[in-house]
């Protein structure tokens, strides 16, 4: 579920007119998500109570509060690991031409590609399992 501009302008006290005049204000139409964030809205600042939803609305407010919790640093988290992958990966690379070239001595080859590695398995645990 992608919460729209709009809606996160209205978590954020902003007024649609002032953000996009009013005639984009007047039409911007109100999508499901927007409902949601609103729900979660009125019951996290007690306007509202969970009681008082019904279940659908209740799990809209629980996917949007969940959407919340997550750090927001998991886009950086998932770009470390994007990182420490390719150089895993051109570290492998430097020990397989070193050894296809017969070179007898490709022990810093071998331990640029086991600390590679063990960066790389650091950062995928560093995701939580959030980075596809």
């Amino acid at each position: 579920m992608a919460i729209n501009r709009w809606a996160t302008a209205a978590a954020l006290g902003f007024a649609l007119t002032i953000l996009t005049g009013p005639v984009l204000a007047q039409a911007a139409q109100q999508t499901p998500a927007d409902e949601a964030l609103e729900l979660y809205l009125a019951v996290s600042t007690g306007k509202r109570s969970m009681q008082s939803l019904t279940p659908e609305q209740q799990r809209e407010v629980q996917i949007v509060a969940a959407m919340m919790a997550r750090p927001r640093y998991t886009s950086q988290k998932c770009e470390d690991l994007a990182d420490k992958q390719q150089a895993a990966q051109a570290a492998a690379e430097d020990l397989q031409n070193c050894l296809s070239s017969g070179d007898d001595d490709c022990d810093s080859q071998m331990q640029e590609a086991r600390d590679a590695h063990d960066d790389y398995e650091d950062a995928l645990d560093a995701t939580d399992g959030d980075c596809q």
